[in-house]
């Protein structure tokens, strides 16, 4: 049966070139917005590494010529022991952003003959207690720290995964160089080295749709010879459940009551969490556009196969007159579409496993690739089947005498 379907596909190649385009278009445009769906879907499940809930993030907003770690960072040793003093506040850290702000720090770590770009961040003692931050093995750092020699830093699976050759990466010590300009000219070598104390299974500050990659939280310090590696421009008040939006003007008054020449912006970070996907607003658009499009395609599908049942009127009718049932003229009418489908979307399929290898799409990785590709397939499919239910069913209206009739 099969083999006489695709002969008859093969005898109408001409009118079935225009169905076959229409399958293809719709497939692949379906793809790309499914494509899209699963990468941004793919990134939200995925572990956050901190709990926003009852959290506060107050940014410090300083003019240009205080905005340097000798400026922020005394003020912040002061600031953190005041706001634990508060009423509603459970706790407070310090960081270099507030999570969900979309800033960034990265740079290239080098371990033996492995490299990878990292994406840095500080944050102060009390991190992980105000943000919720669980370890999987190691310590946080902590006083324990003053006077090592080395900056203590926590990291992620991922990290350990990139830059570890051997064991947990707990005790790992990476060194880095910079070369400074000096204002008499030549360069001044600088060497930093850190120490992993510390890994978690995942930390994305910048939100659920922060692609996961090799991080770092380093520990700034708050006094005495800083650089911008100490950078702190945030703090976090972990508040007790309930606490009124009125905290926010307390906040804020005794901040500048402290250091009238900063001023502060408060934010409890579900809020900022709102704001940020949010921006996933203007993908709607492609999708409603996607949507219009495949509307288009199955009306568009629905009107070539009506037309094409309507041509071939003498043999469905001859058919129906050699004894054929109105069942199998449907099944018929609707096999012809679904083998025209299975081309179409074989050849979309291969077109579309092509993209990993020119490079021009990283985020087409398997965990997208694959279950866009599946979907894509079935829905395709599912249209199409659509589109031929009505005419099918107009060919089971053609009666054995109209068809002689044409003879």
């Amino acid at each position: 049966m099969t083999r006489h379907l695709l002969k008859l596909l093969w005898n109408r190649r001409s009118a079935n070139a225009l169905v076959g385009l229409e399958v293809l278009v719709a497939f692949l445009v379906l793809f790309a917005v499914l494509a899209a769906a699963a990468h941004y879907w793919d990134y939200y499940r995925r572990p956050l590494g901190f709990d926003p809930t009852d959290v506060w993030a107050v940014e410090i907003e300083a003019g240009t010529d205080m905005a340097e770690p000798s400026a922020l960072n005394p003020a912040v040793a002061r600031f953190l022991p005041e706001l634990r003093s508060m009423e509603p506040v459970v706790d407070a850290a310090a960081t270099i952003w507030a999570p969900y702000r979309q800033a960034g720090w990265t740079t290239t770590w080098s371990v033996g003959e492995r490299s990878s770009d990292v994406r840095l961040f500080n944050g102060s003692d009390t991190l992980d207690r105000v943000l919720g931050m669980e370890l999987l093995r190691g310590r946080w750092f902590g006083p324990e720290d003053d006077g090592s020699g080395r900056t203590p830093m926590v990291v992620n699976e991922a990290f350990v995964d990139a830059l570890v050759d051997d064991g947990d990466g707990l005790g790992q010590v990476i060194v880095d160089e910079d070369r400074n300009p000096l204002p008499g000219g030549g360069e001044e070598l600088v060497r930093r080295e850190r120490v992993i104390v510390g890994v978690v299974e995942e930390f994305r500050p910048k939100g659920e749709l922060q692609k996961p990659e090799p991080s770092a939280i380093l520990r700034p310090r708050l006094e005495g010879e800083l650089s911008n590696d100490d950078y702190l421009s945030a703090l976090l008040l972990k508040m007790r459940p309930g606490t009124p939006a009125t905290i926010e003007q307390t906040v804020n008054d005794r901040l500048l009551s402290m250091a009238p020449e900063f001023s502060f912006r408060l934010q409890p970070l579900e809020a900022a969490r709102t704001e940020y996907l949010q921006r996933l607003t203007p993908l709607l658009v492609p999708a409603l556009i996607a949507a219009f499009l495949l509307l288009m395609v199955a009306l568009g599908l629905t009107g070539v196969l009506w037309q094409a049942v309507t041509q071939r009127i003498r043999e469905l009718g001859l058919r129906r007159a050699k004894g054929a049932t109105l069942a199998r003229i449907r099944r018929q009418i609707l096999a012809e579409t679904l083998l025209l489908t299975l081309a179409a979307t074989t050849l979309g399929g291969l077109l579309v496993l092509q993209l990993p290898f020119t490079g021009w799409f990283p985020q087409l990785r398997p965990a997208v690739l694959i279950p866009a590709l599946v979907l894509a397939t079935a829905v395709t499919a599912l249209l199409t089947s659509l589109a031929a239910l009505y005419p099918s069913w107009l060919a089971t209206r053609v009666e054995p005498a109209e068809a002689l009739r044409w003879e």
